[in-house]
């Protein structure tokens, strides 16, 4: 009998362990939010598989956290893993579509990848949305450069735009 009222004890106490290590360890978690300052006081630091991870935490906890979804691409993209910086990119346009620098850096991780024609793409669709940034100009002018393409009509807009290295290159071969 003893016996069964000391397992009863020590099984009560079991209970009482477990709940308070449950209720402290949801007193600690952390939010979204906490993980992508961790993962921005990371970034900062070049520790971009820790920038990562703790971007990842954030989104696991919130799928639609925009910030983070771009800052987990570029972090991806200084990694060079170019193909998960454009999902998280694209992600990022799906919930954004009206956001231009989403466009630019996807295209950016495009245009890395030599996708060519969808860097292309990306950049357009940016100069849609705001026709008044030179750096979308400039870089759909590159890509067209390396194919052969007429480029300077890019490049004088992005110059009347006061980008410097496309008012050197229309000084040189576009008058």
């Amino acid at each position: 009998m003893r016996f069964i009222c000391r397992i009863k004890e020590e099984m009560k106490i079991l209970f009482v362990l477990v709940v308070a290590m449950m209720v402290g360890c949801f007193g600690y978690c952390q939010t979204a939010e906490d993980y992508y300052n961790m993962g921005n006081a990371k970034f900062k630091l070049q520790d971009y598989l820790g920038a990562i991870d703790d971007y990842t935490c954030a989104i696991e906890i919130n799928s639609d956290y925009l910030d983070c979804l771009i800052m987990r691409g570029n972090s991806r993209d200084s990694i060079e893993y170019y193909n998960g910086a454009i999902s998280d990119y694209t992600k990022a346009i799906e919930l954004n579509p009206k956001n231009a620098d989403y466009y630019f850096y996807r295209g950016s991780s495009k245009e890395k990848l030599q996708h060519n024609n969808g860097a292309i793409n990306d950049f357009t669709t940016a100069i849609e949305i705001n026709p008044n940034n030179a750096n979308y100009y400039y870089k759909r002018g590159l890509i067209r450069a390396s194919l052969g393409q007429n480029v300077c009509v890019d490049f004088n807009k992005a110059a009347r735009l006061h980008h410097t290295e496309a008012i050197e290159f229309v000084k040189k071969y576009c008058n």
